[in-house]
């Protein structure tokens, strides 16, 4: 007879979560049209970036910080290297070192704004570590950020599947067949 598997449907990981801000004129949720609601997000996520992040960190480029989560909210679903980010970086003219680069990772995905998943070899059967894919917490980080774009659908349903495998506790890999 078939064996039972239990799915967990809570994870043990903190969630991001919205305090209350006095401060702020209320508003009901029914009440925000699309701007609204991208603004909201866009000043939550800065929020995150500038007094969480940097002030518990000491970020001493922010501006490197938002353009390091701009990337991946720019390529999810594809994968990503800090090779990459470092060589858009020096593409660019900035001077940021890979020890900058894989700080910052480290430290939005402490902030729980990304995920990072280790690629597979599925051949090899092993972890290649110097590619990964990065998710978003929250799909509106990219639409906040980078507005809506019809052409990044594809990232944005792998990126909506893999947070839903993981609110069911799945472990997420990526394979790599080559």
């Amino acid at each position: 007879h078939p064996t039972p598997i239990a799915i967990r449907t809570h994870s043990s990981d903190p969630i991001p979560f919205l305090l209350y801000d006095s401060t702020r004129q209320r508003r009901r949720i029914g009440f925000y049209n699309e701007k609204e609601a991208m603004s909201e997000v866009g000043d939550i996520v800065q929020a995150i970036l500038l007094r969480d992040v940097v002030n518990r960190y000491g970020v001493k480029q922010p501006n490197i910080l938002e353009r390091i989560l701009r990337f991946i909210c720019d390529n999810v679903g594809n994968p990503i290297s800090v090779n990459n980010i470092y060589n858009t970086f020096l593409s660019n003219g900035d001077k940021v070192g890979k020890d900058t680069v894989y700080s910052y990772l480290s430290y939005l995905e402490s902030a729980y704004l990304v995920y990072r998943v280790e690629t597979m070899d599925l051949k090899g059967k092993g972890i290649l570590k110097s590619r990964y894919k990065y998710y978003l917490s929250d799909i509106g980080i990219k639409n906040a950020l980078m507005g809506y774009r019809p052409d990044d659908i594809p990232g944005y349903m792998e990126n909506i599947i893999f947070l839903e495998l993981r609110s069911r506790g799945f472990d997420v890999w990526i394979g790599n067949n080559n």
